[in-house]
């Protein structure tokens, strides 16, 4: 997914798929682990995240985007649900994955009419986009993305590397 995807999408999203993108995007975290986010999971520290497919816990450190991610969920979300939810579904209770997946294809489908163009894949395509943009070593990124090995970042860095080529020196041509 392209930055211009990104934000195609960002600007036809309604403010609680606008709080999960970031979420997902500056944590690298998936679908589930970003609508199972609960207001007790916000700490001084940073966003506590417990990944539910690995079982991996991290504090993900405070950036000023994520802060301000959250600050957007407390001001256009209603904070003071009994459930502590921070994605709120449109009944004010838990998101259901249906209805996420219905707004995320609602403005995946108003971006492409802006862009002029299609834009391919899912929501799990953000996690993708964060390990391809963070940059390190393919450790860095396994740290950061709460993968228990580097074989498996690799499927989500999709970035193309730029590779030094061969200092040979020019050829001369005889005349």
């Amino acid at each position: 997914m392209s930055d211009e995807q990104y934000a195609a999408i960002y600007d036809e999203a309604t403010p609680a798929l606008r709080v999960a993108m970031e979420v997902s995007y500056l944590c690298a975290v998936r679908q589930g682990d970003v609508l199972e986010m609960v207001w007790g999971d916000v700490m001084d520290a940073g966003l506590f995240i417990e990944q539910n497919k690995t079982g991996k816990k991290q504090i993900k450190e405070w950036s000023p985007r994520l802060r301000y991610a959250l600050e957007m969920a407390r001001r256009e979300l209603n904070s003071n649900n009994a459930s502590g939810v921070v994605i709120l579904g449109p009944s004010g209770g838990r998101m259901n994955k249906k209805t996420f997946n219905n707004w995320w294809n609602d403005a995946k489908q108003q971006a492409s009419l802006k862009l002029g163009r299609p834009i391919p894949g899912t929501f799990h395509d953000i996690k993708a986009k964060a390990i391809s943009n963070y940059e390190g070593s393919s450790r860095d990124k396994q740290l950061f993305s709460g993968h228990k090995t580097e074989n498996q970042v690799n499927t989500y860095d999709r970035k193309v590397k730029v590779t030094p080529t061969l200092n040979a020196p020019q050829i001369i041509m005889k005349k």
